[in-house]
């Protein structure tokens, strides 16, 4: 209750604002004007938007204006994005530009969550709040997905107990806000304090990984736990019962996600040719090897498209990745059945989110994104770094959900919507909120 007491108005928005976010439009009530189409979590995101501009003007603006590199990087991959919508018509004449408009909108919409992030979490009592919230939401999620694990509560897809479940969020979803609650454990084992939120996100974070059982999550949280020891160590020295805590916990993560994902693991090494290809292989969609398919013609389209690309959402569609079937059937057609391959029945889309931006936005779009992330990380590091204990320990936790958020974006796509999304805009906007916090300190 102290938390909350001392929480700005506009962090509490926006701390409301995450039950709302983080939950699959599945379970949402719908509001359809035409070819809009809003949920509550595009209320929740208006609402925090609005939040964190009322923010800006009782408080000021700092947490923005030491950040304009970051601020002038996400208008420009924003701009692009709306604008390929143009080029993307004047490409494929059957390309809907109102309905491509409304979905660059919703991604943009997401955004903008980085700048109320920054705005409204500003003070280290708004972000504690914010974190909690976080934590026992994950935890919620979680135990949904035991539910669903254990065949008491169905999915959106079903009943399907003893399988990887993606509680109310989707399996990526789910493996990536998981992660971003596993990130408070992390931070709290390399550099101590705040042990109960640490416990909840901890349990939570760990066992809704596992129960997600998706690999780029898992392999987000493997890369997390190297880079905050090798934060922390910047520090001073870390022991080895810490990092061997820290390397115990992934691995158990680990073996619970790929004790789910067994059969799809040994489709893809039979697939890689590891193993010894058998019908199950060759006759029915495997996962990751349908991806690798996926992401060589997301690669064909960029080589044919190399500056700006197709534009956004048109990877997915024929006229992209028609010229491109034959070879691709005769590189996978033994090992993947005809509907891997993307159709106007299956339009699969590239599933990478790396490969997408180029393939959709060109070499321009990928040189914009890893500009801005690495202009996001570096007061995330530099607080990590340089900041007083309480700080650091923040930076640790918040460099975590963006590193985690990423992963999953590599593993899903440029789509609008998608929470991870949500998860690396907040990172961003709580980096700036943190370097604005290590000023004010200094």
């Amino acid at each position: 209750m102290r938390a909350l007491r001392e929480a700005s108005p506009a962090a509490l928005v926006l701390t409301c604002a995450v039950p709302f976010v983080f939950l699959h439009t599945h379970y949402q009530p719908h509001l359809a004007v035409g070819q809009v189409d809003a949920d509550l979590t595009d209320f929740a995101i208006l609402a925090a938007v609005l939040a964190g501009l009322w923010s800006g003007v009782r408080d000021g603006w700092r947490p923005l204006a030491s950040e304009r590199i970051v601020w002038a990087l996400l208008a420009a991959f924003m701009a692009l994005l709306v604008a390929s919508v143009v080029w993307a018509h004047a490409y494929d004449a059957g390309y809907s530009v109102s309905s491509n408009l409304v979905s660059a909108a919703k991604f943009v919409e997401y955004a903008l969550l980085a700048p109320a992030a920054a705005l409204a979490l500003r003070r280290p009592e708004d972000r504690r709040v914010f974190f909690w919230a976080v934590a026992l939401w994950s935890a919620v999620m979680t135990a949904i997905g035991v539910l669903q694990f254990v065949g008491a509560l169905d999915q959106f897809r079903g009943n399907h107990p003893v399988d990887r479940e993606p509680s109310y969020l989707g399996e990526h979803d789910f493996g990536s806000f998981s992660g971003a609650a596993l990130s408070l454990a992390f931070a709290s084992l390399l550099l101590g304090g705040r042990r109960l939120l640490a416990w909840v996100g901890g349990v939570a974070g760990g066992l809704g990984v596992a129960l997600a059982a998706a690999i780029d999550a898992l392999g987000g949280i493997a890369v997390t736990a190297v880079a905050l020891w090798a934060l922390a160590r910047t520090r001073g020295p870390v022991g080895a019962r810490r990092t061997l805590a820290l390397a115990g916990i992934v691995a158990l993560v680990a073996i619970g996600a790929v004790s789910l994902r067994g059969h799809a693991v040994a489709a893809f090494m039979r697939f890689l040719g590891v193993q010894k290809n058998n019908e199950a292989t060759s006759g029915q969609v495997q996962t990751w090897g349908q991806r690798v398919l996926l992401g060589y013609i997301g690669l064909e389209i960029w080589l044919h498209h190399p500056i700006a690309g197709v534009g956004w959402q048109e990877s997915k569609r024929p006229k992209a990745f028609n010229p491109f079937l034959a070879a691709a059937r005769r590189h996978f057609g033994r090992k993947q059945p005809p509907e891997a391959f993307p159709s106007p029945q299956h339009e699969w889309g590239v599933q990478n989110g790396v490969l997408q931006v180029l393939a959709d936005l060109g070499a321009i779009g990928l040189l914009l994104l890893v500009a801005l992330v690495v202009a996001a990380l570096r007061p995330i590091v530099h607080v990590a770094r340089r900041g007083p204990p309480a700080l650091a320990w923040e930076a640790l936790v918040v460099c975590g959900w963006l590193l985690v958020g990423l992963a999953v974006f590599t593993g899903t796509g440029l789509i609008a919507g998608n929470k991870e999304n949500a998860q690396i805009w907040l990172a961003i906007g709580l980096g700036a909120a943190l370097n604005h916090s290590l000023t004010r300190s200094d």
